[in-house]
């Protein structure tokens, strides 16, 4: 169905039995006062806080406090469909300072690999209390997931950082500092690194039921200084180092390492 064609009080009424405030489409008729946007980070700065994404195309995303980016749910039509794009130029999703509790579901994230640029599929910095679930990063110039400064209780939840004709640039998952974040049920192939990298000083992450299949680096990497994490139930296979916790503080359980 052509969504061009559908009457705005139409659109309304099916964005109400939908649950979400705004439908972004990249090829959809663009009327903020009725909640219709051709980009998800316009209907974020509007206020808009559940909000739904066509497939379609769309570039990179960056979400600060100062443009209303705490406390929306934002959820793509389908995973494979709906693609942000960072190419050269920045992050796919990029959440800056103050850029908080927020909920990003059922995408596919790139950037330009090979550019040397450091644009994530995932940047934080600065921000935390995230959810990032049922995420597809297929394409990455710097680390797929990447946790910074201050990135506190974020929640990875069935994320794939996956090498597509080599171009993973760095890690899968990086936890470069923050506490208590949460990695589950999270897949990593063929990253040009580590599958996922728990550095100091981020302490007390839970890294559970997840599978890295690796060539080179470490499937698991936990570094020294990084402490209390828990490592229950992943997998990690290849031909690389499966699983290695330097830090001596943390408790793992039920890894398969074979």
């Amino acid at each position: 169905m052509n969504n061009t064609s559908i009457p705005w009080p139409t659109q309304r009424a099916i964005r109400g039995s939908m649950g979400f405030s705004a439908i972004v489409d990249i090829d959809g008729v663009y009327n903020p006062k009725t909640g219709g946007f051709h980009l998800a980070q316009d209907a974020v700065e509007a206020g808009h806080k559940s909000i739904f994404v066509r497939n379609g195309t769309y570039p990179g995303m960056t979400f600060t406090s100062a443009k209303l980016g705490t406390d929306f749910v934002m959820v793509g039509e389908s995973q494979a469909g709906v693609i942000i794009d960072g190419g050269t130029t920045r992050s796919a999703i990029f959440m800056s300072t103050g850029a908080a509790r927020n909920e990003i579901h059922n995408m596919t994230l790139r950037t330009t690999a090979g550019q040397g640029n450091a644009w994530a599929c995932v940047f934080e910095s600065g921000s935390g209390r995230n959810k990032y679930i049922d995420l597809y990063a297929d394409e990455c110039d710097y680390n797929c997931f990447f946790t910074g400064s201050a990135g506190d209780r974020n929640l990875w939840l069935r994320c794939w950082a996956i090498e597509t004709n080599g171009v993973q640039d760095g890690t899968g998952f990086y936890i470069a500092t923050g506490d208590k974040n949460s990695i589950i049920n999270c897949y990593a192939e063929g990253c040009s690194t580590d599958g996922f990298n728990g550095l100091d000083p981020g302490d007390n992450t839970l890294w559970l039921g997840n599978t890295a299949r690796t060539n080179v680096g470490t499937g698991i990497l936990i570094n020294s200084g990084a402490d209390n994490h828990i490592l229950v139930a992943n997998r990690c296979t290849g031909n690389g180092t499966n699983l290695t916790d330097n830090s001596g503080s943390g408790t793992s359980a039920g890894n398969d390492t074979t």
